[in-house]
C-alpha cells in the first residue's frame, strides 16, 4: 500500500486505483476506488479524437488531392483550349509565307504573340486585362500594318480594365480587318475604342466600300457567345464602317 498523505487528496496507486482517506474521530478512514472504468472510458475518449484528428487530416488530403486533380484537370483543358485557338492562325501564317504575303505574315506573327500572352493570362485566372495594357498590344499592331505599307491609326477613349474574354475578341477583330487592309493594299485605316449608349465598342473605319469584307465565320460564332454586335455600314463612297460592341456591365466597366 501507498503512503497516505495528510492531504484529502487521493493518491493514484496504479492506472486503474485511487487510495482515498477522510478524517474521522480519532484518524483517518481509508480505502482505495477502483477506477478501471474511468480509465478505460479516458482512453477511449482519447483513442475517439486520434481517430478523428486521423480522419480530419485524410478528408483534408483528399479535398487537397481534389483540388489539385481540379487544377490539372483546368490546365489541361485551357491548353487545349490553347492550342485550338493558335492552330488556325499557324496554317494562316504558313499560307502566307507560301504566297509571299511577307506584310500581311509580320502582322500575323504579331498577333499569335499577343494572342499567347493573352490567353496564358487567362489560364492564369485573370478575368480583365488594363486599358492600357490592351491599347499598347491594338498600337503595336497598328504599328506593323503602317511597316507593312497601310495608314492606320488606333485610340482608346477608356481607362480601368476591360473583360479578358472581350479584349481578346476586340484584338481578333482588329486583326482581321488589319490584315484585310494590308493583304488588300488599301490604306487610312482607324480604329477607336469607346464607351457610350450603354455599349462599350471597337469602331473600324475602313478604306473604301468593301461588299466582300466578312468576317470569319469562327469568329462570328465566339463574338455571337459573348453577345457582341457587329455592325456593317457604307459611310460614304470612300469610307466602310465596321463596328463591334458589347453592352456595359457585363463585364469589367471602363
Amino acid at each position: 500500500m501507498g503512503t497516505v498523505r495528510d492531504s484529502a487528496a487521493p493518491v493514484q496507486v496504479d492506472e486503474n486505483t485511487l487510495l482515498l482517506k477522510q478524517k474521522i474521530s480519532g484518524g483517518y478512514a481509508v480505502w482505495r476506488e477502483d477506477i478501471a472504468v474511468v480509465t478505460r472510458l479516458k482512453t477511449e475518449i482519447a483513442a475517439s479524437i486520434q481517430a478523428r484528428g486521423a480522419a480530419n487530416a485524410l478528408l483534408s488530403n483528399e479535398a487537397a488531392e481534389k483540388e489539385r486533380y481540379t487544377q490539372v484537370k483546368t490546365r489541361l483543358e485551357l491548353f487545349a483550349a490553347f492550342e485550338r485557338e493558335i492552330a488556325p492562325y499557324e496554317q494562316r501564317l504558313d499560307e502566307l509565307l507560301r504566297d509571299a504575303q511577307m506584310g500581311a505574315a509580320m502582322i500575323l506573327v504579331c498577333y499569335i504573340k499577343r494572342c499567347c500572352n493573352f490567353l496564358i493570362q487567362e489560364m492564369r485566372g485573370e478575368e480583365s486585362v488594363s486599358y492600357n495594357e490592351y491599347v499598347v498590344y491594338i498600337l503595336e499592331l497598328a504599328e506593323m500594318a503602317q511597316i507593312a505599307g497601310t495608314k492606320c491609326l488606333a485610340y482608346c477613349s477608356l481607362n480601368g480594365r476591360i473583360e479578358m474574354r472581350r479584349a481578346m475578341l476586340f484584338y481578333d477583330f482588329f486583326y482581321w480587318a488589319a490584315e484585310w487592309a494590308v493583304t488588300n493594299r488599301r490604306g487610312g485605316m482607324v480604329a477607336h475604342t469607346l464607351s457610350g449608349g450603354g455599349r462599350l465598342t471597337m469602331k473600324l473605319m475602313l478604306p473604301g466600300v468593301a461588299p466582300e469584307l466578312a468576317l470569319p465565320e469562327r469568329m462570328t460564332e465566339e463574338i455571337n457567345v459573348a453577345g457582341g454586335l457587329i455592325e456593317k455600314k457604307d459611310l460614304d463612297s470612300t469610307r466602310t464602317g465596321l463596328f463591334l460592341s458589347f453592352p456595359e456591365g457585363g463585364g469589367c466597366g471602363a
